[in-house]
């Protein structure tokens, strides 16, 4: 795609411009000051870049994605009470993303937009997202990538033995329910190795769950995006997280992460992205980890997660009266959403099959 004039236009981000062979680019006349709108779309021919906006700091100082009172931020996409942002990290190959509410950032992103840095938002509906110079800042001028942790998120990051990259996930607990947390701007580079969770039909970055006790595995997905060695390093508070075990399901390895928090491993370009999962129970006892299935609501739909599950499932849900309401097979290793004709109230779902069972309740909003 080419820029449509002859100059660049202020706030707005470019990833290339190829308008003559080796151009020389001039910049003149004053330094961008005051208020200035970004226009956002949410149109996109790429179904998994829709509503995402290229932006730019125009300014020629730093800004506070963290100035929560100073942007105009209403047509983007909420997430974690707040809303993220995307920069491209050359480093490691990945996108890197930072929430505004949470502070929560993957792949060395900060709060701090460097001058004259690109960055990717997230928009829900058309509209504008204006900057003025109450977001300016002196911080993260020049080292703008720094980690950022909390004693109730685990950081998962994985690094290319052969040089191709790195990227980070993270798992975050201590919120009111579980939801989606940061979208995952896949890496445009195809050796590029990814690390995202999976709710529903969407990846994610980044999760947002209540404690370990509702959520007690956790899949993660893995892409190598080629062929070689790897390692998982894990960073978490050992005192919040008294007890997380790996599962590599294609060698069936669990791996104590309290005791150990790495992990080395060979991949295929080939494996399935559903290999790892974090379990939170009783180290090296994997029987009292339970049926790994994870049964939600989208606020539509009944979410049945299966990843983890081999073997197909029987799958029935009935009315707080204990009436039959749906009975179904699933197949194993596969999220599934289901429709359940009935007014708002609790459910009760029972999973079961060869190898175990699950009951849980889940509170039905009713109608599509």
């Amino acid at each position: 795609m080419f820029h449509p004039g002859a100059n660049f236009e202020a706030g707005r981000g470019y990833l290339y411009s190829v308008q003559a062979l080796n151009p020389t680019k001039e910049f003149s006349g004053n330094l961008n000051n005051g208020s200035l709108d970004n226009r956002l779309t949410i149109s996109s021919t790429d179904t998994d870049l829709k509503g995402f906006n290229f932006i730019g700091n125009p300014y020629p100082s730093s800004i506070d994605w963290q100035a929560s009172p100073d942007w105009s931020r209403s047509n983007l996409v909420e997430s974690g009470g707040g809303y993220d942002m995307w920069i491209w990290n050359p480093a490691v190959n990945n996108y890197g993303v930072c929430n505004s509410f949470t502070g929560i950032s993957t792949n060395g992103v900060t709060q701090y937009i460097a001058p004259m840095q690109g960055f990717f938002v997230q928009a829900a509906s058309a509209g504008n997202l204006t900057m003025n110079n109450d977001l300016r800042v002196f911080e993260g001028a020049s080292n703008w990538k720094s980690a950022k942790y909390d004693d109730k998120n685990i950081s998962i990051r994985v690094i290319s033995e052969a040089g191709n990259g790195s990227d980070e996930a993270i798992i975050g607990f201590g919120y009111s329910k579980n939801e989606n947390g940061a979208t995952k701007l896949f890496s445009r580079v195809p050796t590029a190795p990814s690390l995202y969770m999976i709710s529903g039909s969407d990846n994610l970055s980044v999760c947002y769950f209540t404690d370990t006790s509702e959520n007690p595995v956790v899949p993660v997905q893995f892409t190598s995006g080629a062929t070689g060695n790897f390692t998982f390093t894990f960073n978490f508070d050992q005192f919040y997280f008294e007890n997380v075990m790996l599962e590599d399901r294609k060698t069936k390895n669990f791996q104590n992460l309290n005791a150990n928090t790495t992990y080395t491993f060979y991949s295929s370009k080939s494996d399935a992205a559903n290999r790892f999962a974090l379990h939170f129970g009783p180290a090296g006892n994997n029987s009292e980890f339970g049926f790994p299935a994870k049964v939600y609501t989208d606020g539509y739909q009944l979410i049945v997660d299966l990843t983890l599950v081999s073997h197909a499932t029987e799958t029935l849900v009935y009315d707080i009266m204990g009436r039959q309401l749906l009975l179904q097979r699933l197949e194993g290793e596969t999220v599934h959403k289901l429709n359940v004709n009935t007014v708002p109230q609790v459910l009760v779902v029972s999973l079961r099959n060869v190898a175990g069972s699950l009951n849980q309740k889940v509170f039905w909003n009713g109608y599509r």
